[in-house]
């Protein structure tokens, strides 16, 4: 009998998403359309779900009982558009499957909830031992007021700062203007913020200026696969929805096998991965100060794979199609859960998972 996989996401018309932000975290209906396809050649029975709600996905566990697992790149719930971007999302779907015993691909639901909250995932990383910006949170829902939480920052923090939203991703009210150089500035952009996003925490970190990296993690904390490091040039500037859309078609460098700033950025990402308890894929950050001293500023916890995004890039440097790639998270989270993947699933995984562990040569130092 062939395994029975969910599969979970959240899609809008590409309409819809330009014209509400709320819908950012929304894969693009090709991705979905791609990741559907790699799914169902791993020989599973794959049952799509565009997530609007937690009684539809009741509804569908009722109906197709039982279910093996669940490959699960929503990020909240349709009906509910806060759950998208807000930093509860992730953490939901994966609560709500969960509780109807269905085992979810990707990090469990705690270690989402700090993956989509900034000032979390910091946190944890920084109590380890582990480089994060000098950083503060802004509550604009606290008692205390604005220029009173203002004042603590600045007690702490110099100029320039960047600011962003705490929860979410896909670079929401991220742009060259989150770089704030006076009081003045920083009152304007958590104004900005709050007027897109609603009074929800928003993170004020040191601004650092140097070089910025992105590493991939998958597999398990016993098992890490570093993945190919992506390096952004540096007059690329500040991230934002727009520079990513116009560089998409753009090539992006790669450090070589033996470069040696690998090193550091390597065991910065797997110490972050196991820090964090994360699981089957990961996303980080990492970003140069003036000195060239590396500091985690994000992790994602769940990395889109559209055919431009950088875990995609990464996989395809090391020689691993969408196909290979979406095959590895599955058949490692199925093992994961104890459950056993069918034959067509093991065929497939075997030479792309030697391709990505063969990319670097690394030993996890601590």
């Amino acid at each position: 009998m062939k395994n029975r996989v969910f599969f979970l996401f959240n899609t809008v018309s590409i309409e819809e998403k330009l014209e509400s932000r709320a819908y950012n975290e929304c894969a693009n209906p090709l991705t979905v359309a791609a990741v559907y396809e790699a799914l169902q050649k791993t020989g599973c029975e794959i049952i799509p779900i565009n997530v609007l709600n937690p009684r539809q996905v009741e509804e569908y566990a009722c109906k197709y009982h039982p279910v093996d697992i669940a490959f699960n790149i929503a990020e909240g719930f349709l009906d509910i558009p806060t759950t998208l971007y807000d930093g509860t999302g992730a953490m939901k779907t994966r609560k709500l499957l969960k509780t109807l015993g269905i085992p979810s691909t990707h990090s469990c639901p705690e270690v989402m909830k700090i993956c989509r909250n900034k000032n979390l995932t910091h946190d944890v990383l920084s109590g380890a031992g582990i480089n994060v910006p000098i950083h503060g949170v802004i509550h604009p829902a606290s008692h205390m007021s604005l220029i009173s939480q203002i004042r603590d920052l600045e007690s702490k923090l110099d100029y320039p700062m960047f600011v962003k939203p705490a929860g979410g991703g896909s670079s929401i009210c991220i742009d060259e203007n989150s770089i704030v150089w006076d009081r003045q500035g920083l009152v304007q952009r958590i104004e900005l913020v709050r007027a897109v996003l609603g009074d929800y925490p928003i993170l004020v970190e040191t601004y650092l200026s140097g070089v910025e990296y992105t590493v991939g993690v998958m597999g398990g904390v016993a098992d890490s696969i570093i993945l190919p490091i992506i390096e952004f040039p540096e007059d690329i500037g500040v991230r934002s929805l727009q520079c990513k859309a116009a560089s998409k078609e753009a090539a992006v460098e790669f450090l070589g096998v033996d470069d040696p700033g690998s090193v550091e950025l390597i065991d910065m990402a797997a110490r972050s991965f196991q820090e964090l308890g994360a699981r089957d894929i990961i996303r980080i950050d990492i970003k140069k100060d003036s000195m060239g001293r590396c500091y985690v500023i994000d992790v994602n916890g769940t990395p889109s794979l559209s055919n431009t995004a950088s875990i995609v890039k990464m996989s395809q440097e090391a020689g691993v199609c969408l196909e290979g790639l979406i095959s590895i998270l599955l058949y490692k989270a199925m093992l994961r859960e104890g459950v056993a993947p069918g034959g067509q699933l093991v065929e497939m995984v075997s030479e792309p998972s030697l391709k990505l562990r063969s990319y670097y040569e690394y030993e996890l130092a601590i």
